[in-house]
């Protein structure tokens, strides 16, 4: 029995919902999603709550493992249509500093290049300052994608803290030698 999947998704009156056999489709203020829908799990929507019953009830290792991830991803779409996600993306270093022209995001971390990054359809990236990068979009997974690929270019490191850090992540950091 899957704690995260019997729980209820509550629909916001601004959010359309349109369920077919294989796409769950939500439409709101900020944008639209699909979702995939397996054939062995059942969507139904009444009274502004959504909520999906698996089709087997057989053995052990049934598509019940994915009960819980269908409802994450349905619950996901519907907060991401009616609020939107947002990530926080902090540079720190001496020097560090990025720039938006266009569909590009300019980032200079101390190396003897500036690293340019084209930004993916559907986000939008705003700079608070040099130093912090603020991405916003409807689908959780490319706003998260997109953190994780400025992440990557310089992860931060134990000593004096440089690097990116992505939504207020807590960096343990080490004494250094005396």
């Amino acid at each position: 029995m899957s704690r995260v999947g019997i729980k209820e998704i509550v629909v916001p009156d601004t959010v359309n919902v349109e369920i077919n056999d294989s796409v769950a489709k939500f439409s709101g203020s900020l944008g639209a999603l699909e979702v995939p829908l397996p054939k062995f799990l059942k969507c139904i929507f009444n009274d502004k709550k959504l909520s999906i019953i698996p089709q087997s009830n057989t053995g052990r290792n049934t598509y019940r493992n994915f009960w819980g991830l269908y409802r994450s991803l349905l619950n996901n779409a519907v907060h991401g249509v009616s609020n939107g996600f947002t990530a926080k993306v902090r540079i720190n270093g001496v020097g560090y500093r990025a720039s938006v022209n266009g569909d590009l995001l300019t980032i200079n971390l101390g190396f003897s290049h500036p690293i340019c990054i084209e930004i993916l359809q559907g986000l939008t990236v705003k700079l608070e300052n040099p130093t912090i990068i603020i991405i916003q979009g409807v689908d959780k997974q490319i706003v998260s994608m997109m953190a994780a690929r400025i992440r990557s270019l310089k992860s931060p490191e134990p000593y004096k803290g440089k690097g990116i850090i992505v939504n207020e992540e807590f960096i343990l950091r080490k004494e250094g030698k005396r």
